[in-house]
């Protein structure tokens, strides 16, 4: 018998749990439903054991356990045993523990493939979370390891980048996330996010980058190795941090979603890896563990007091269970030494990827962002200036733009080139709306949902003593070149700072410096 999938989820409010213990009977009784076979076990989750045996090979037992030590507390265990729909060799073992406290109901689940005749030939079965996970994952209370989760992918913008990187580098954070970037092409993400969330349910959070911009403040954040764009799929897992090997936490390129039945397969290999992670891993929540056995000591001393078995007969009963104690401890030692080959193994198939896979197939993307116009990819600011230059139409570039970025050692061109084509986005924004007349909002929170601090000023303290600065010559006149970007901070080679004045009457931003940062109070 191997498992094939184990989670644990957390329910803290008193209605999400009475919901949750509904879906475990549902889920059930649903299954049953489908086969036409009427079985019941919602009763039997409050109390009540059970045994039944539906039809042929299945069978499915309740046990419920207490405690006087812990009145309040009580746990149902559930074994349910039924053979393959379209698989007579194979059979399903669903091992579940619901531990309902004061505190909330802990859900551990266990769904273990066995074999129910000698065939030497592959399992083909579609791996994907049981549906009563994908339930109660939808509850607002559910938490994993105390860290909350919902089942639902979410859409991240680049004004929200900082707080996935700060989940994403929670070295207590116990299950990996997969985000999902978009196409540059069409801005659509190459999977659908929902379809693989409810797959991953349980044991994944799924996050899908809104736009390029979320996918460029990712870049800027964790660098390009460690990021993820153009339509690609990377899973982090846990304890991943900023200085992480990107060998470590695979990524999946566009080319591998190019069409339903390639994107199938790379799908498969990320739900095989996610989900054999979490069956090596998964341990029964402490807390079931520590009450289970607290219900058994108290059961078996009630068994010792109330037995009227002779001496004789309970020195055959010791003798009996030393002899299952020895054969328990053999297959314990047993199994330890199988574990340590599998984990071997594990570690030699990883080290193979790494070298010829997914892995290899990945290293070769991190260097491209999956648009042929990145192969052009600027290598200074002043590149990046006249890159910008010949694909921007809401953007006049002064000749003061090329002289400062060619005096710039910034390090990041290709931010520069971001910063350069978000200002020619909002540009064309804002002059949209001078000529229909209608409101876009603020300025400044269309450059933050696109990765950037923007300010449409300077100090007044920085304007009186260095105001020459601030102005620039076009067209035979003055214009205030005071509404800035900057990136970055403190070096020159690690601060860029991007001036321009907003021009009604050509309905364009005028850009005049892109380069160190200006003088004020504080450089």
């Amino acid at each position: 018998m191997r498992t094939v999938y184990a989670t644990a989820l957390e329910v803290g409010e008193s209605s999400d749990v009475s919901i949750a213990l509904d879906y475990v009977g549902r889920w059930i009784h649903d299954w049953y439903r489908r086969q036409r076979l009427s079985v019941e076990v919602r009763g039997n989750l409050a109390s009540g054991d059970l045994v039944l045996e539906p039809a042929e090979g299945h069978r499915l037992s309740i046990h419920h356990h207490s405690s006087t030590g812990e009145p309040q507390v009580g746990l149902v265990d559930i074994r349910w045993e039924y053979p393959d729909q379209y698989d007579a060799s194979l059979g399903w073992v669903v091992s579940i523990a619901l531990l309902n406290t004061p505190s909330g109901l802990i859900l551990s689940l266990d769904l273990a493939v066995t074999g129910l005749q000698l065939l030497f030939a592959p399992a083909n079965f579609k791996l994907g979370s049981p549906r009563v996970i994908r339930d109660i994952s939808r509850l607002r209370s559910v938490r994993i390891a105390n860290h909350p989760y919902n089942v639902s992918p979410e859409v991240i913008g680049a004004e929200e980048i900082e707080a996935l990187v700060s989940e994403l580098t929670d070295q207590a954070r116990p299950f990996p996330i997969v985000v999902v970037s978009r196409r540059p092409s069409d801005d659509h993400p190459p999977i659908d996010t929902s379809g693989l969330a409810e797959r991953l349910a349980g044991v994944a959070k799924v996050y899908e980058l809104s736009d390029k911009w979320a996918a460029f403040r990712l870049t800027e954040v964790l660098s390009k190795p460690l990021s993820c764009f153009a339509g690609a799929v990377r899973l982090y897992w846990p304890h991943f941090s900023s200085e992480a090997d990107p060998y470590l936490h695979p990524l999946w390129m566009p080319w591998q979603f190019r069409d339903v039945q390639v994107a199938d397969r790379t799908l498969a290999d990320l739900v095989g890896m996610v989900f054999d992670a979490a069956a090596f891993r998964y341990v029964e929540p402490a807390a079931t563990s520590r009450f289970r056995q607290s219900a058994a000591r108290e059961q078996r001393e009630a068994s010792r007091a109330n037995s009227p078995s002779s001496a004789d007969e309970l020195l055959e009963d010791l003798v009996a269970v030393e002899t299952q104690l020895e054969e328990l401890q053999r297959a314990h030692a047993d199994l330890l030494r199988e574990n340590e080959t599998l984990r071997g193994n594990a570690i030699a198939l990883a080290a193979h990827a790494g070298r010829s896979g997914t892995v290899s197939q990945a290293r070769a993307g991190l260097d491209s962002e999956g648009d042929a116009e990145e192969s052009e990819s600027p290598r200074t600011v002043e590149d990046a200036v006249k890159w910008a230059s010949q694909r921007t139409t809401h953007i006049a570039f002064l000749d003061s733009a090329y002289s400062t970025a060619s005096q710039s050692p910034f390090r990041h061109p290709d931010r520069a080139v971001q910063a350069l084509m978000a200002i020619d986005e909002v540009a064309a924004i804002w002059a949209n709306s001078i000529e229909t007349g209608k409101s876009v909002g603020s300025i400044r929170q269309l450059f933050k949902k696109r990765g950037f601090e923007y300010a449409d000023d300077v100090s007044q303290t920085s304007k009186g003593k260095w105001g020459g600065e601030y102005v620039a010559s076009y067209k035979g006149r003055d214009i205030d070149i005071s509404p800035h970007i900057t990136i970055g901070a403190k070096q020159a080679d690690s601060c860029l700072s991007v001036h321009w004045a907003w021009d009604r009457e050509e309905k364009s931003a005028i850009v005049a410096h892109v380069g160190r940062h200006k003088t004020n109070t504080k450089t």
